[in-house]
């Protein structure tokens, strides 16, 4: 079985001067070719030996999007260790928790990546070319995992080449030499790391990074349109706030013909609003997946109609060829249509969370006794098999019996004049102790609009037809949001309940 690193070498020997990656830093635009990759892959990799990194080592990459940083990831899986991507934005304090939780034997911040390109002389490479096995892990992913706490998902070499060909995701779509790929998805993330940093090298595709930023948002279109590109792939958020923000002057998607949709509960407005003002029908597709499943674990197929169901809910598409999904409700899996826990079994799973006090263990407590991994999200599958992920299973709202999902009530009040962002959460009533709606809304002005509460009740009861229990109207920037700009509702719902107790 060859796997990605085996894939690299291959094409800086079969086609070295073919366009690798193009990547927009501060630095400056920088291209290299594959073989231009492989030769800083090896530099770097004698600079590793020389900090005594060797086969099992966990290294912790703290770095931007960058031609150091996409180099480094190879470089490390050429020793056989092991990468993990940290978020560099992240105070140093954080970081510092994130290289002890897996117990890094390098972190790899700015300041050392010159030295490593300028090795001691005394450094001894070992035999080239050093490759890793699938058995090797491929890299470390942190995550909030499937239970919400902060967890390093490690995923073998096996599971990333399957994912990415011979089964998984790039058999769904369709994926070819031919393509450009287009990302700002920061690597830190599992979208960004495997879709542009993994799979294009395992493809030989040229791709473009962009800065990790929603200020990006512009320069995407933009870098789509003047490359040409074929695929892309970002979370709901941005192609919601691309429609609203970013001028069609100058935007043509004509060659595109890919843009999956995935990393949090997907909008069908969202969807609509960037293909009318982009003029791209049909090229937006909704993907469900999970860091543990490697990446996706459902994919709409480039050409499948869009499917909505009667609550506002967005198709998935079917689960890729390698997994299979069931939904469970108290342990027993419920018929098609049926909304329950998912869960799911196959060949693209990770080895389980990262335990570096049992070297080769890990901990897989997310599974079942007949293994099958407890995603922690809710969902459904119809009896077409497409599949609807309605989010996290902690941050369903329960009313009356009933679960509803965030997005179904966050969509409807994110269309109403005045309303900037919202979030909904479930939290107990501090009479009945019942869970009851509580909303917590951005308005646009400051002080918000008269009424604005009032209409937000009126347009959730007419069109999801619950009450709210709260509303909480507050300024722009108060609900948290993850680096990637996704709602934290965990965190809100915490922060809530502590202002509470506090009262």
């Amino acid at each position: 079985m060859n796997t990605v690193f085996d894939r690299l070498v291959a094409n800086a020997t079969d086609r070295p001067d073919a366009s690798a990656f193009t990547i927009h830093s501060h630095g400056g635009i920088t291209h290299l070719t594959f073989g231009e990759l492989y030769a800083r892959v090896l530099a770097l990799a004698h600079g590793l030996v020389s900090h005594g990194i060797g086969a099992g080592d966990p290294v912790a990459l703290a770095l931007t999007t960058s031609p150091a940083l996409v180099a480094l990831v190879y470089a490390v899986q050429s020793l056989r260790a092991v990468p993990m991507i940290v978020n560099p934005s992240l105070p140093a304090a954080a970081i510092a928790r994130r290289v002890a939780q897996v117990h890094a034997k390098l972190l790899v911040a700015e300041a050392l990546v010159e030295t490593l390109s300028q090795p001691s002389s005394d450094a001894v490479m070992p035999p080239r070319p050093t490759r890793p096995v699938p058995e090797d892990l491929a890299f470390l992913q942190l995550t909030s995992g499937t239970s919400g706490d902060s967890r390093a998902a490690a995923i073998s070499h096996r599971a990333l080449a399957i994912y990415l060909g011979w089964e998984g995701s790039g058999h769904r779509l369709g994926l070819t030499q031919r393509d450009v790929l287009v990302s700002w998805l920061p690597l830190h993330h599992d979208l960004g790391l495997v879709r542009f940093l993994f799979m294009p090298v395992w493809y030989g595709q040229h791709v473009h990074l962009l800065p990790p930023a929603i200020a990006s948002l512009g320069l995407w279109l933009q870098t789509l349109t003047a490359t040409k590109a074929t695929v892309t792939s970002a979370p709901d958020f941005a192609y919601r706030i691309a429609a609203r923000a970013v001028s069609p002057v100058g935007i043509d998607l004509a060659h595109l013909r890919l843009a999956t949709n995935g990393g949090e509960p997907v909008r069908a407005t969202s969807i609509a609003a960037f293909e009318a003002r982009f003029s791209c029908p049909g090229v937006v597709s909704p993907g469900y997946g999970l860091a543990e499943a490697t990446l996706g674990v459902s994919a709409t197929a480039p050409g499948d109609a869009l499917i909505v169901d009667a609550r506002g809910h967005v198709g998935c598409g079917k689960v890729v060829p390698g997994l299979t999904l069931r939904v469970v409700r108290d342990g027993v899996e419920v018929p098609a249509g049926e909304v329950g826990e998912l869960e799911t079994a196959g060949t693209h799973l990770f080895e389980g969370y990262y335990d570096p006090a049992s070297p080769g263990r890990f901990d897989r407590s997310s599974f079942t006794a007949d293994g099958w991994l407890k995603t922690g999200d809710t969902g459904y599958i119809d009896a077409h098999g497409n599949v609807f992920a309605l989010g996290r299973t902690r941050a369903m709202v329960k009313q009356a019996g009933a679960l509803i999902a965030p997005r179904e009530v966050e969509e409807v009040v994110d269309r109403i004049a005045g309303v900037r962002l919202s979030a909904a959460i479930g939290l107990p009533n501090d009479i009945t102790q019942a869970e009851e709606l509580v909303l917590v809304v951005e308005a646009r002005d400051e002080p918000p609009e008269d009424g604005l509460a009032v209409a937000i009740q009126a347009v959730v009861r007419a069109e999801v037809g619950v009450v709210p229990g709260r509303i909480l109207l507050v300024p722009p920037k108060t609900i948290p949001l993850t680096a990637n700009g996704k709602l934290r509702h965990a965190v809100l719902r915490q922060q809530l309940l502590a202002q509470s107790a506090g009262d």
